[in-house]
């Protein structure tokens, strides 16, 4: 993280060098509006020309540090925000979370902790725009299932995590954006009423305007000859209430449908600019820059930019009248608008996708960057279903977390999991679902070796009732289970991770619907990797009868110095020791 540190320190003198210039320039500010003003007094009071020629001078310098005053001011937040991009990079979670609606019902989301405080989602999102924070929600909740699409997927990201400093500038960029009432469908927005107009009338529309300044010409050059002024009158007063009555409805609607959006098309102008200008080998990162570069997006948008701040112009309280009584400004200026916009609705809706797809990427591919001790999980179609060597969970820390080993060879493959409780059953199957996430989605492992087919992951660990829905704990279970079953009834292979299932009903009960359900999915032709977390000993014994579909594998307690203590090691087998009893005495809730 020296790096991050280095751009740190660098654009914080950068801040600190730039506020002394802006000083300055305050300073000089003051220093030329003093001079105007004396320069104003003395014309006025001598009739001097030379005052009125420095009182020009003055005010043509003040205006001048007005504007390099608010560059600097540009300049200054720009750094600012790249220091402060550096130190969210730094921690370990973010805040900011995505809407979570329905995240219940999501396959895995709950169940992993996708979402919420220290979250994947938290550990991961780096995004400066919802834009960004929608579409990496999305990948975290739709991984990929095919080799090819997840391998280029970690090229990107491989690459970006070595464009540091690129991917800093762009969120830095990125925090410039005003999105506060974004809405991408606006950009898209073109009433085509505009094109209706026919080439005739477009033509007869450009005449007028060029009759209108000729006459005022020759009004000029006939120092107002009655005849021409009254003319004059007569053809601009008839010509403008003719367009008003025919388009002016036409041409309100434009102008609020677009009028607030100027800003933003500039500023998003900049970022694509900075995106086209960059050199990617990656197919994922090339593929996404030539979506804006054909057509440029950045030189659309600075068009689009342009006829927008020229109809805001025409609506200028003195300016507007002149410009629309004469030109037909704002007419004009609708037709083109109109005209861009539907010549580019094809591709703005990818411009902005694509700003999404490089926001969320360059997330993952800090992630990569602050885990260079992770390596990158190999994807097959022909390897065991899954093959892992030294794993450990992404959201504890190193110090914190102890690895394990774990192979399926084959589909339809069950590992049954026992251990007493607080031996790190639960932890270990979140381990495996949440990697499996993180290695459908291109990014790098807390894991040596990571080897795995990829299918939907499906999970069902802590299911929840509702008094609103009217839902018992036992029901949403069962509908949970249902949910899964439907998975591969409809032959969508699935890595299923559950962890002591049927928990709301009696331990016989429980027993026998877990090893019917077992059954059930063995029976189906569909691939899947299953991992199950039970306290019931007795459902290992379907190894018996199951040996080419079940293996079993166990969490142990050692005794260290009288106590049981968990290593949270897996281990082959079948666990042989429990401690429910033991600390509850520990606890002295029994004698």
């Amino acid at each position: 993280m020296q790096e991050i540190e280095n751009i740190i320190q660098n654009h914080q003198y950068l801040i600190d060098n730039t506020n002394k210039k802006r000083n300055i320039i305050s300073f000089l500010r003051i220093f030329s509006f003093i001079a105007s003003a004396v320069s104003l007094y003395k014309f006025l009071s001598t009739s001097l020309n030379v005052y009125f020629i420095l009182f020009l001078i003055s005010c043509i310098v003040f205006l001048l540090l007005i504007f390099i005053s608010k560059k600097f001011q540009e300049v200054i937040l720009y750094y600012q925000n790249i220091v402060q991009v550096c130190l969210g990079i730094k921690k370990e979670f973010c805040d900011q979370q995505p809407n979570m609606e329905h995240v219940d019902h999501h396959p895995y989301n709950k169940d992993l902790d996708i979402y919420g405080e220290k979250s994947l989602f938290s550990k991961i999102n780096r995004t400066e725009t919802f834009l960004g924070k929608q579409r990496l929600s999305y990948y975290l909740s739709h991984h990929l299932i095919e080799c090819d699409q997840i391998n280029e997927r970690q090229m990107a990201i491989k690459e970006l995590s070595s464009k540091m400093d690129w991917c800093i500038y762009f969120l830095a960029k990125a925090k410039l954006l005003d999105l506060d009432n974004f809405n991408k469908d606006v950009f898209e927005q073109t009433n085509n009423s505009f094109l209706k107009i026919s080439a005739f009338t477009r033509v007869i529309l450009y005449l007028i305007s060029i009759v209108n300044l000729s006459l005022l010409t020759a009004c000029i050059f006939t120092k107002f000859s009655p005849i021409i002024l009254g003319i004059t009158v007569l053809f601009i007063s008839v010509s403008s209430l003719i367009v008003k009555l025919k388009y002016g409805k036409l041409i309100k609607n434009t102008y609020s449908n677009i009028h607030l959006r100027a800003a933003q098309y500039h500023e998003f102008k900049d970022l694509f600019s900075f995106i086209e200008k960059e050199v990617f080998q990656a197919k994922i990162n090339h593929s996404y820059q030539e979506k804006l570069r054909k057509p440029s997006a950045s030189i659309s948008l600075k068009k689009i930019a342009q006829l927008i701040q020229n109809l805001e112009n025409g609506h200028a309280p003195l300016l507007g009248v002149i410009l629309n009584t004469i030109f037909l400004w704002n007419l004009h200026h609708s037709i083109k608008i109109d005209k861009l916009l539907s010549d580019l609705k094809s591709h703005i809706p990818d411009w902005f996708d694509t700003f999404s797809e490089f926001e969320a990427l360059i997330c993952f591919g800090i992630f990569a960057y602050k885990n260079k001790n992770y390596n990158y999980p190999i994807c097959s179609e022909n390897s065991p279903l899954l093959e892992i060597e030294k794993i450990s969970h992404p959201l504890i820390s190193s110090e914190n977390s102890i690895s394990n080993n774990f192979t399926i060879g084959n589909s339809n493959n069950i590992a049954i999991i026992t251990g007493a409780n607080m031996t790190g059953k639960s932890t270990f199957l979140r381990t495996i679902g949440v990697n499996l996430i993180l290695a459908m989605n291109g990014c790098p492992l807390p894991a040596k070796k990571f080897i795995f087919r990829p299918m939907k992951v499906f999970t069902s660990m802590s299911s929840s009732d509702s008094l609103s829905d009217g839902t018992s704990y036992f029901n949403a279970e069962i509908k949970r289970l249902k949910h899964l079953l439907e998975y591969l009834e409809n032959n969508i292979p699935l890595y299923i991770i559950l962890d002591e299932i049927l928990k709301g009903t009696n331990s016989k009960d429980k027993l026998e619907g877990s090893q019917l359900f077992l059954e059930k999915i063995i029976s189906l032709n569909t691939a899947f990797s299953c991992i199950i977390a039970t306290h019931d000993l007795e459902l290992t014994n379907m190894v018996e009868d199951y040996p080419h579909h079940i293996i079993n594998r166990c969490f142990e307690l050692n005794e260290v110095q009288g106590k049981l203590e968990p290593d949270f090691k897996l281990k082959h087998g079948v666990t042989k020791t429990m401690n429910a009893i033991r600390l509850m005495k520990e606890y002295k809730i029994i004698d």
